[in-house]
């Protein structure tokens, strides 16, 4: 306040001093203030920049969230293209398969897990309006998935062939030895078999491939079950048992066919006109 009083009344003082006197005075005060007027003047235009850069980061972070969120919408986008290039390669598979065998064959999709465990039965979407019936085969492309249980008009379910209640008459294929593959449920969280009662002369190897006997009624002929895992001597000492790991991937199972009655040769035309 008092410097603001002392300096009106200077300004006051010069103003009533005769020109000639006042001259040098506004001449001295000018080259005083000038350094001043022009720190004040950087010294605002700074703030104004600053002002401006403060404003500009507000819109930077607009600008991020919305990068952020098409980020988002395109990594969506893109989990979804993998997705349906995945479910394309399946269904081309799944065509290939189905056209490459002679039996008939009734396309299905799983619907649905057994309560009773994972690795037990399955639902499809096929049931008895569809020609599916109990005690038929179901199949994938890499191997045996298992044998129709109950069957409604609409869907049906699948024993598989890692339930304890599964047994099929099995063979070894490179040692031309037979068995029966048991179910045993899961092991390490993984579907698992045995085939049991190996003659115990026979040589099974690790890696050995395990296919359907076609003995049974159930299973046709020459369908892959899957590998030996690792092989034991029964207790008795007559036979032989081996772990089996199925071929087909039982728990990321997403279609699968059931086979159907195998049909009967065409009769072959006559040859030339009755006698």
């Amino acid at each position: 306040m008092g410097i603001a009083l002392l300096a009106a009344a200077l300004a006051a003082g010069l103003w009533l001093l005769p020109a000639p006197a006042v001259r040098p005075l506004k001449g001295a005060a000018r080259r005083l203030v000038t350094p001043v007027q022009s720190v004040l003047i950087r010294g605002a235009a700074r703030v104004r920049e600053g002002w401006r850069t403060v404003r500009g980061m507000g819109g930077l972070v607009e600008r991020y969230q919305q990068l952020s969120e098409e980020i988002v919408e395109l990594q969506t986008d893109l989990r979804a293209m993998e997705t349906l290039e995945r479910e394309n390669r399946e269904l081309r598979e799944q065509l290939a398969f189905f056209r490459s065998t002679g039996r008939p064959m009734i396309a299905c999709e799983v619907v649905g897990r057994g309560i009773s465990g994972w690795w037990r039965t399955l639902r499809l979407n096929r049931g008895s309006r569809d020609g599916v019936r109990p005690g038929r085969a179901v199949v994938s492309p890499d191997g045996l998935v298992g044998s129709t249980a109950e069957v409604n008009a609409m869907s049906c379910e699948v024993r598989l062939l890692s339930d304890p209640s599964s047994w099929i008459s099995a063979r070894l294929v490179r040692a031309g030895s037979y068995g029966v593959v048991k179910g045993r449920g899961s092991e390490g969280g993984r579907p698992t078999c045995r085939i049991e009662f190996i003659n115990k002369d026979v040589e099974v190897r690790r890696g050995d491939t395990v296919v359907t006997s076609g003995l049974g009624g159930i299973y046709p002929e020459g369908l892959v079950i899957g590998y030996v895992e690792e092989v034991r001597t029964d207790r008795s000492g007559l036979y032989q048992s081996a772990g089996v790991v199925p071929k087909a991937d039982l728990g990321r199972l997403r279609f699968a066919f059931v086979l159907g009655a195998k049909k009967p040769p065409s009769p072959e035309p006559l040859q030339g006109g009755a006698p």
